[in-house]
């Protein structure tokens, strides 16, 4: 599916490539590990966000685009001689009906639908996490994992959108466990923690054109305002929506995947019961510094320990995911 996403998108690449996006990576041998200053910048100009689109085909499992609120930031090494960009995330509105997460939250009775509704105007689905090369040589995944959860982006979002942020909720892309989640000390018991698994439902094998072609059997669809849901405007309702107009099971084309763990990231576990009971809750997040220093003390010190990986850092060369 990546090499067919990359291969559909190759003019675009290639346009980036010629602007000269590739300035913006770096060589292992002209990076200095001892000075690695990463930088939150969130996307804001139609520049930023094509950057963001190139780096996302990097990325060993590709993930479709959503809609509804989004928050994309590009992260960046500062402290070379000019800024690198290490990696990224983004997150986006979440379902609104996730068994395991309304579980974990308490969300599953009919009577907590007013708290279910606030909820999740205040969680948002961690919904791509991307090391660039050659940074990923450096555990820099688990880096921009923790990042999404800093206080930078928490002030962000309440700029945005009005509304705190106390949840991220993400689900691993290749299986029930995700090398990237787990064992983040950031706080006791880790700061993301595997809640359950999916059922094995999937879209990701539907084309653009495919899910196009099903909102036709969806005549009264837009999209959510912001700051509101609908289960309409997801690929999964729209695509059941249609197959049973056209007399075929859903869940004979749907669920055809393996069953995925689903984490949930939270700073503190007053934000887990502020969602469950519908509270506020209010409290300085995780200061930026301290997740670069974790990440420092943690796993950059254990890349460097490892020859191999060294090596292989200092051996890379910028290039592009055609390349």
């Amino acid at each position: 599916m990546r090499r067919q996403q990359i291969l559909a998108a190759r003019e675009f690449i290639s346009r980036m490539e010629a602007a000269g996006v590739l300035n913006d990576f770096g060589d292992g041998s002209s990076i200095n590990i001892s000075t690695i200053s990463p930088v939150i910048r969130f996307c804001e100009s139609t520049a930023e966000h094509r950057i963001f689109c190139y780096g996302k085909f990097f990325q060993r499992v590709p993930t479709t685009n959503r809609v509804g609120r989004q928050l994309r930031a590009l992260v960046y090494d500062t402290g070379q001689v000019f800024p690198i960009l290490m990696g990224m995330f983004e997150l986006a509105s979440g379902t609104y009906t996730l068994g395991c997460r309304d579980e974990y939250l308490g969300w599953g009775e009919p009577s907590k639908r007013a708290i279910k509704e606030r909820g999740l105007r205040r969680i948002m689905d961690l919904a791509s996490v991307v090391a660039l090369p050659p940074y990923n040589l450096l555990f820099g995944g688990k880096l921009m994992a923790a990042l999404a959860l800093s206080d930078t982006v928490r002030r962000e979002y309440e700029r945005r959108y009005k509304s705190a942020l106390l949840g991220l909720v993400a689900t691993s892309a290749t299986g029930l466990h995700c090398a990237i989640l787990n064992r983040i000390g950031l706080k006791p018991g880790g700061l993301y923690r595997r809640i359950g698994a999916t059922t094995g439902y999937s879209t990701l094998f539907i084309s653009p054109h495919t899910l196009s072609e099903a909102r036709r059997f969806l005549p009264r669809f837009t999209s959510a305002p912001e700051g509101e849901f609908s289960v309409s405007v997801r690929p999964l309702h729209v695509l059941r929506t249609a197959l049973r107009s056209c007399g075929i099971a859903p869940d004979r084309i749907l669920r055809s995947a393996y069953p995925k763990g689903v984490y949930f990231g939270t700073i503190s576990d007053k934000h887990i019961v502020a969602l469950r009971e519908g509270r506020t809750v209010t409290g300085p997040g995780l200061p930026l510094d301290a997740i670069v220093d974790y990440w420092r003390d943690r796993y950059l010190a254990k890349a460097v320990a490892d020859h191999r990986r060294v090596a292989d850092f200092l051996a890379h060369r910028r290039c592009g995911p055609i390349s």
